[in-house]
């Protein structure tokens, strides 16, 4: 296959071109910020195009022949978002609706959208799991740009699948896994220097963790079944890990395998910074397509830790 992606010099996206590079040809197309550092590791099978999503002949030229399209592009969580607004709402929308319109005047024969468990709720706290047709209640920026592009996505003729993403993390290919952070990525850099490991509030609040392996796993199934059409899947773990867990988890990897005492402190939670639980029913896409996670929390971890170090 052919496969049209955007946003491909992000975590995510970058991961799941290395994972398909070598049996179909990728034209990975966006913004060149990451581009030296993805020649590092892509074949020959992947074409690496600068353009702006927003750019309708650009993405239009670039498109053509593909089978697939894969959309990843946009700030990627909500600070990424509330630092540049205006930016935010232009790639998540119009460069969502541009895209969307150029697969479909191409042709493509699957359209795969990269969303977010945030178009359910950040702030709120609601019955879990989440499952796939409950309304979507967003209230942060990211969670409301990431609905609105669904909506037009779901009203349109585009043989479509949706996919609501919990919290990626993992090592992965190994690019960007310093520039992701993340409550992981921040106390294994901690543990790493022999620093404490600092959690804000009581570190009960439980976190749906699903590594990218996984994920790209899932994106790779769905691809290549051509009888799912139309369809919205959350791709989580299925599980909830405290902040508390996966600290001491970590501690205890550097006491192992450094031999180092690591600390983990607990501070007053700055107003705001202390949401519900968030977790995602994955029945529906363990009933349609046989997935389930494989890397379990534990080894994710530790295969961050080792290979970070």
């Amino acid at each position: 296959m052919k496969i049209f992606v955007t946003g491909g010099g992000g975590f995510i996206g970058s991961n799941f071109i290395s994972k398909l590079q070598d049996e179909h040809e990728i034209v990975c197309f966006g913004h060149n910020t990451n581009y030296q550092d993805l020649k590092k590791i892509l074949g020959k099978n992947t074409n690496l195009v600068e353009g702006d999503i927003t750019d309708r002949n650009a993405v239009n030229v670039a498109m053509k022949g593909s089978d697939v399209v894969v959309h990843f592009a946009g700030p990627a969580g909500n600070n990424a978002c509330m630092k540049d607004p205006a930016k935010a709402a232009l790639s998540h929308t119009l460069g969502t609706h541009v895209v969307l319109q150029e697969a479909i005047a191409n042709g493509v024969e699957k359209f795969l959208f990269a969303s977010t468990q945030s178009v359910y709720t950040t702030y709120k706290k609601r019955p879990l799991p989440f499952i796939e047709d409950i309304t979507l209640e967003p209230d942060d920026l990211y969670g409301a740009l990431k609905a609105m592009a669904e909506y037009e996505i779901r009203d349109s003729q585009a043989n479509y699948v949706i996919l609501r993403f919990a919290n990626v993390y993992g090592y992965g290919n190994g690019l960007f896994v310093s520039k992701t952070g993340g409550a992981i990525g921040n106390f294994i850099k901690s543990a790493l220097s022999a620093t404490d490991i600092t959690i804000y509030g009581t570190g009960e609040q439980g976190i749906d963790y699903v590594n990218i392996d996984d994920v790209c796993d899932a994106m790779k199934t769905l691809i290549v079944k051509a009888s799912i059409k139309r369809e919205i899947f959350n791709v989580g773990s299925g599980k909830l890990i405290t902040i508390s867990d996966f600290a001491d988890k970590i501690a205890n990897l550097a006491k192992e395998k450094l031999n180092q005492r690591i600390s983990v402190k607990k501070l007053p939670a700055p107003e705001g910074s202390i949401w519900p639980d968030r977790l995602m029913s994955i029945e529906k896409i363990a009933n349609k397509i046989g997935w389930q996670p494989k890397v379990s929390i534990d080894d994710g971890i530790s295969e961050m830790f080792d290979r970070s170090g």
